[in-house]
C-alpha cells in the first residue's frame, strides 16, 4: 500500500516524524490533473477543471503491519474528513495511491503553479 504526499508531510518537511519509520521512500513523481493551492501554513490539493496541471510530491510504501494505524494517524491530522478526503489517485510513474485532496471549495488561495509546495513562494 502507498501513499502519496505533497506538502509538510513530504520527506524532511515539518510533519515528516508522523511517517518517519513507518514508510520507505519510493521515489518523486506527479498525479496529473490536480492544482496545488497555497493555504499559507500548508497546501491543499484539488482536482484541475482544465486537466492541465500537475501536483509534484513523494511516493512512500506504507511497511506491513502500519498501514491501518498510520492511515488513522494521517487522517486524523489532515483533518478528514472536513478539511481533506483521502482518495485513490494514480501517479504519472504509474502508481495507484493514497493522496489528500481539498475538501472545500478554495477561496481566495493562489495556485503554485510549478506544482511544487517548495516553490511554494511564486504562488500566484
Amino acid at each position: 500500500m502507498n501513499i502519496f504526499v505533497y506538502g509538510t508531510l513530504r520527506l524532511d518537511q515539518s510533519a515528516f516524524g508522523l511517517m518517519r519509520g513507518r514508510v520507505n521512500f519510493l521515489r518523486s513523481t506527479r498525479v496529473p490533473f490536480m492544482k496545488l493551492l497555497n493555504l499559507g501554513a500548508f497546501p491543499g490539493m484539488i482536482n484541475d477543471p482544465a486537466r492541465e496541471s500537475t501536483v509534484l510530491g513523494d511516493l512512500f510504501e506504507i511497511n506491513d503491519g502500519e498501514a491501518v494505524k498510520l492511515l488513522e494517524d494521517l487522517d486524523f491530522y489532515e483533518g478528514v474528513p472536513d478539511l481533506y478526503t483521502r482518495e485513490i489517485v494514480k501517479t504519472l510513474c504509474g502508481a495507484q495511491t493514497y493522496a489528500y485532496v481539498l475538501n472545500r471549495k478554495p477561496v481566495q488561495f493562489k495556485a503554485i503553479q510549478s506544482g511544487d509546495w517548495l516553490d511554494r513562494s511564486e504562488a500566484v
